[in-house]
């Protein structure tokens, strides 16, 4: 397909990244590099979503690189405030005009200077109301010391190649990297309560899929830049499970399919004191030195499951969630 034919096409392309305090310059420039190499200005359109950015370097440098592309239509949208990735994501949808969204995380790089031409290839051939392209550790490798584990974890659970993520489409939708029909997500916008850390992209998945929404996974990943030291992630992970708990009570029947389903009724018996009690050895397991990464990442899934048992106690949910009206 040539690069004509992707500007004669009427399906229009807008490529959506929310930013909070990340220097998304290297990907900006990656993207826009692509698209004047293949005369895309026409077909695509860049829009940068600051949620509430509080740092002004990283601020400075992704209005700058965007500043480098004058003839790509490009927006930098600014919160005031930090209301997380489902609301910025919901700009993204705002700001589209038709056609189809990209999102991408500020994080990612793509692994293909064909990446943009995959997708659209994918749009051209029709058939398709969700397309996710996978993540990666291509470009950065093994990484060493206190970002082992978070790659370590995000490998285990995230790189998968398409053929086995299409065999459970909703368990494997990344909003870090996917490709939406514009119609599509403004049916089903991005819930703006999951406000800590994670999971919103799961429960957009299963609303989609439980919606008859057709969801394709191909392999056009971006690498993930964004790796966080140990103790950033000990406290996402705690900070993520009353997002974790949302989704329990909205999707009750897709959560016993979940691994830590199992490990949550089991410790739901313990009272909050025990619970507690193995909360606290868990952190300071896993702020001790000289343990093996792949020991901490046992750890750290035990802990996730205590931590989230606690918040299921708290909201009557443990055995039992209840599912959303």
């Amino acid at each position: 397909m040539r690069s004509q034919d992707f500007q004669r096409m009427q399906d229009k392309l807008t490529i959506a990244i929310p930013v909070f305090n990340f220097d998304a310059s290297q990907l900006i420039e990656a993207l826009c590099s692509e698209i004047e190499e293949a005369r895309l200005n026409e077909a695509i359109e860049l829009v940068i979503i600051d949620d509430g950015s509080t740092e002004l370097t990283p601020k400075n440098a992704n209005i700058k690189a965007l500043e480098r592309y004058p003839r790509i239509v490009s927006k930098h949208i600014e919160f005031e405030h930090n209301f997380g990735r489902a609301q910025a994501r919901n700009m993204g949808i705002e700001q589209g005009e038709g056609g189809y969204l990209l999102f991408l995380d500020a994080d990612m790089l793509p692994d293909s200077s064909q990446f943009l031409r995959n997708y659209l290839q994918v749009i051209w051939r029709g058939g398709w109301d969700v397309v996710c392209g996978g993540i990666s550790y291509r470009q950065i490798g093994e990484v060493k010391g206190p970002y082992r584990l978070y790659q370590y974890l995000s490998a285990s659970t995230d790189v998968v190649p398409a053929t086995k993520r299409n065999v459970l489409p909703w368990k494997h939708i990344l909003t870090s990297n996917v490709l939406v029909k514009w119609t599509v997500a403004n049916e089903v916008p991005f819930d703006d309560r999951f406000n800590t850390w994670g999971y919103e992209d799961l429960d957009w998945g299963i609303r989609l899929v439980t919606g008859g929404y057709k969801v394709l996974h191909i392999d056009n990943t971006c690498t993930h830049l964004g790796l966080v030291p140990k103790d950033v992630l000990l406290a996402r992970t705690k900070a993520s499970v009353k997002n974790y708990t949302l989704l329990a009570s909205k999707h009750p029947a897709f959560f016993k399919e979940t691994r830590i389903f199992g490990a949550t009724r089991f410790l739901g018996y313990l009272s909050p004191r025990v619970l507690g009690f193995l909360s606290r050895m868990i952190s300071r397991v896993l702020n001790s030195r000289g343990l093996g990464y792949k020991v901490q990442y046992v750890v750290l899934q035990f802990g996730k499951a205590v931590w989230l048992t606690s918040e299921l106690k708290t909201q009557g949910l443990v055995g039992r969630p209840r599912c959303e009206r």
